[in-house]
């Protein structure tokens, strides 16, 4: 660990976004279990618990967009949730690339 490794762990990290992934690593993981397992209800209410403590967490409303999507066929709420990590992040990030992807899944199913 470096120093903005062990500042995110009390919120103080230099890139927010790095903190939020240390500080809800755990979460995050819980979330991608259910989802893997196909419970697909129990990652919904983790997400929507994670988002009212973090509603701006660029990987939290993937996530989200991912299990409206994968699990309930919401393509539009999903979608909404994919142009909402867009609006967030910059087109060079790791949550831009992945949102704008699968919004594009989204236009495909319908």
């Amino acid at each position: 660990y470096d120093v903005n490794d062990i500042m995110g762990l009390i919120g103080r990290a230099r890139e927010h976004q790095l903190a939020l992934h240390i500080r809800h690593g755990r979460a995050i993981q819980q979330i991608s279990l259910q989802m893997s397992g196909g419970d697909y209800d129990g990652a919904l209410l983790a997400v929507r618990k994670l988002l009212k403590e973090e509603p701006d967490y660029p990987n939290a409303i993937n996530l989200k967009g991912q299990i409206l999507l994968e699990g309930f066929g919401q393509y539009e709420e999903a979608r909404a949730c994919f142009d909402r990590v867009m609006a967030l992040t910059r087109p060079d990030s790791e949550d831009y690339i992945l949102a704008e992807e699968l919004s594009a899944a989204t236009y495909q199913e319908e």
